[in-house]
């Protein structure tokens, strides 16, 4: 996982580098101590959050488990898009030293979050 990470800073574009996988349980979908993160197309996070969310309004019934679901503990054919943040990172030198100076964001601060602080400011 060590060398996973690191090697998310090949990408020029990625100053920040952290590790996400496919939930599998879909209890953890709606569990608060289990951390979810969301993509934009290129896989970068978007947002990291505790929650249940995004919620699948369509397709999940009675608390996220209706009609679509597979067989009891496999995953549901939209939870295809849900990941659990494993919670190691990886930063350029600079990028963590201001961060480092920063005071905690506004959703950091609601969601208990600390990668938020570099996404509500954009990555410095």
């Amino acid at each position: 996982m060590i060398d996973d990470v690191i090697s998310v800073l090949d990408d020029p574009r990625a100053s920040i580098g952290t590790l996400a996988i496919r939930i599998k349980d879909r209890r953890e979908i709606f569990d608060p101590h289990t951390v979810k993160v969301v993509f934009n197309r290129e896989g970068f996070a978007l947002y990291f959050f505790a929650g249940g969310h995004p919620y699948h309004r369509d397709e999940w019934k009675d608390h996220g488990f209706g009609q679509h679901t597979g067989a009891a503990g496999s995953p549901a054919r939209s939870d295809a898009d849900c990941f659990k943040h494993v919670g190691i990172y990886s930063y350029r030198r600079n990028v963590l030293t201001q961060l480092s100076e920063l005071l905690p964001s506004r959703l950091e601060l609601i969601e208990k979050l600390e990668q938020l602080r570099a996404l509500e400011v954009g990555s410095p």
